[in-house]
């Protein structure tokens, strides 16, 4: 599955903004230059919307409990959930228009 790059990466990489934010090339070079990298990732945001987060970056954020786990977050705490299931959960749930979709994998916890 193709995933655009991040929001903070286009940021940092004029090549990549000119690709992904200004095909029409309205923003010179010197205009980029002179905005923070903060500025560039509020101005990303407010003219697309939230970043959607990728399933490399959800799962990278869940902590290694050991022996091929990871830990995920549910209404009743965190279970140890195998990293194998919990990815192939978050490849379920993955909707590149929805940036709350780590809220939709269901992992049974039984």
């Amino acid at each position: 599955m193709y995933q655009s790059p991040s929001y903070g990466k286009i940021a940092s990489d004029f090549s990549l903004w000119q690709e992904y934010i200004d095909p029409d090339a309205t923003m010179p070079r010197e205009e980029f230059d002179g905005m923070s990298h903060g500025e560039r990732v509020a101005f990303i945001n407010k003219n697309f919307g939230p970043e959607v987060p990728t399933v490399e970056k959800v799962l990278g954020s869940c902590p290694d409990r050991g022996n091929g786990k990871r830990g995920w977050r549910t209404d009743g705490g965190e279970i140890a959930v195998d990293a194998i299931e919990l990815e192939h959960a978050l490849e379920q749930a993955y909707c590149s228009t929805m940036p709350n979709w780590p809220a939709m994998v269901e992992i049974d916890d039984a």
